[in-house]
């Protein structure tokens, strides 16, 4: 590939990142762009479950509906190598054993396949492959083009992630006022939209401790029962207003449970203060599987998203507050009318 068709690539990229669409159209756009410029028969990109298990489509350009609905997708038989940060060539995929389904590849005629790792600071969050219907070859300079534009893909993706779960959290944290609903559902959406391991939410005590109770997902009991109790330094952080970032929790010495994580698969940890102006409403604690260092623009969104906690948790309090007095109300009316005989006919007269 010449450098002149390299800057029209990104030509095209740019152009694709900068249009008014929402990330599934933009992705598709961009997998349109690269059959186009590297003259191949499809594209396809697929993120990472939740789990890690799965492989799950996001945009495809080229590709039958035959071949995408083929079956579900083995990260660790089909894309091991690229969940590993490689990118992968297979110049035979009819008869490559990395290939989970070659008679699928081979109904639609495709030879060579490109693995391509979706990745950014460290997280692999999925793969982007490029289907050929003839033996190719790719030169030094077209697998890293390949490589830039994934990591175009994967910055996209993770900060479309981030503004996801900010609107389902901000709609979420509305639509009930009881406290442990929405702190169930928010650990539960935090979760699954940024596709990380698990989280959790300590309440604080009116004795200025961090609730040993915890609302949770993704996480054992057992993991739980560690993690809650916190070392001094990082509850010097917290109750100072600040983030604790720990890129691993199974070495950091913050972490007095790092054997614990290791064997929950928690790589690094984020300890988020529920801050309301200067009160701190409790702790949240994002896990993710592997070390992942966030950029300013990510913290700052997760901070608001700590925010909407800490307003919902007051929110919620504040509602159980004024239904404890209203139903108090209620039984001393009751209990005056019971003593009194009643004050209102029961039946006209």
């Amino acid at each position: 590939m010449e450098c002149t068709e390299c800057v029209r690539i990104f030509e095209d990229i740019g152009a694709a990142l900068n249009a008014p669409v929402d990330t599934e159209e933009l992705l598709g756009n961009i997998a349109r762009r690269l059959v186009e410029r590297f003259h191949v028969a499809g594209c396809l990109i697929r993120l990472l479950s939740r789990d890690r298990r799965t492989l799950e489509e996001l945009a495809s350009y080229g590709l039958s509906e035959r071949f995408l609905s083929k079956g579900p997708v083995d990260p660790e038989r089909s894309v091991h190598e690229a969940l590993e940060g490689k990118l992968v060539v297979i110049p035979d995929c009819r008869t490559d054993p990395r290939i989970q389904y070659p008679a699928a590849h081979a109904e639609e005629g495709f030879i060579t396949v490109i693995n391509v790792p979706l990745a950014t600071r460290g997280q692999v969050v999925g793969v982007m492959r490029l289907y050929a219907k003839e033996a190719r070859s790719f030169s030094d300079q077209d697998l890293e083009v390949l490589q830039v534009v994934a990591s175009f893909c994967a910055s996209a993706v993770v900060h479309a992630m981030f503004h996801k779960v900010l609107r389902h959290i901000n709609k979420t944290v509305r639509s009930s006022l009881d406290l442990s609903e929405r702190l169930r559902a928010m650990v539960q959406l935090i979760a699954e939209d940024l596709r990380i391991k698990g989280c959790f939410i300590q309440l604080m005590e009116p004795s200025g401790v961090f609730s040993r109770r915890s609302f949770s997902t993704g996480l054992s009991q057992e993991f739980l029962d560690k993690a809650a109790s916190h070392s001094q330094a990082i509850l010097v952080e917290v109750l100072a207003g600040s983030v604790c970032a720990v890129l691993d929790a199974t070495a950091d010495p913050r972490i007095a449970f790092g054997q614990e994580a290791a064997r929950e698969g928690v790589a690094s940890m984020l300890f988020l203060p529920l801050l309301l102006g200067q009160k701190t409403m409790g702790l949240m604690v994002l896990c993710t599987h592997r070390p992942y260092e966030l950029s300013r623009d990510e913290l700052s969104l997760l901070k608001s998203i700590a925010d909407e906690g800490a307003l919902a948790i007051q929110n919620a309090l504040t509602y159980a507050a004024m239904k404890r007095q209203y139903d108090t109300l209620v039984d001393d009316f009751r209990h005056w009318v019971d003593q009194s005989g009643g004050i209102f006919p029961l039946t006209p007269s």
